[in-house]
């Protein structure tokens, strides 16, 4: 695998991935480019500033991570295409894509963490019997034509909670 196509920071920096849900990725990018509004005015209250000159600003887009996460289930795939609440806020892959387009079309937008729940144990069965091929062929088409940079697909994320249905003892 080439470096370009791993995920993974070039040297000497790091990837922030933000989430979990679209309200509360926007209100993160919004309140650091707020507080960088603020920080500006205080530093240059008392210094002369030639106002015409705006190139001391950044933009909100300065502050976009460098991927989102999200979250999915393999039996639905609800909230990649589409928006999707599951209690926690709504979920909606392509969404955030499209609320924080790349700024130079010339480089990719951000990329995708996917956490992607497996329905626990019972998901696993239906697996292996081949009875979820069709969602899996189609979380493929989404990952192949998904305009994120790169994606980090994490596969039945929280296998220790036992709210999401692992067994611990695997046959």
């Amino acid at each position: 695998m080439s470096s370009e196509a791993a995920c993974r920071p070039p040297a000497g920096s790091t990837y922030l991935c933000v989430g979990q849900d679209l309200f509360s990725v926007n209100e993160y990018v919004m309140s650091q480019y707020n507080y960088s509004l603020h920080v500006d005015i205080n530093s240059t209250a008392d210094a002369e500033v030639d106002v015409s000159d705006n190139t001391h600003h950044l933009s909100a887009s300065s502050f976009v991570p460098s991927s989102f996460m999200v979250y999915t289930d393999l039996q639905t795939l609800r909230g990649l295409w589409a928006a999707t609440d599951y209690g926690s806020g709504i979920q909606y892959a392509n969404g955030l894509l499209d609320l924080f387009p790349s700024i130079d079309h010339s480089q990719a937008a951000a990329g995708l963490q996917i956490g992607l729940w497996l329905n626990g144990t019972q998901g696993c069965y239906s697996i292996c019997e081949g009875e979820l091929d069709n969602q899996i062929e189609q979380l493929i088409a989404y990952l192949e034509h998904s305009r994120a940079s790169k994606i980090l697909l994490r596969l039945g994320y929280e296998f220790d909670n036992p709210s999401f249905g692992y067994s611990d003892h695997p046959e």
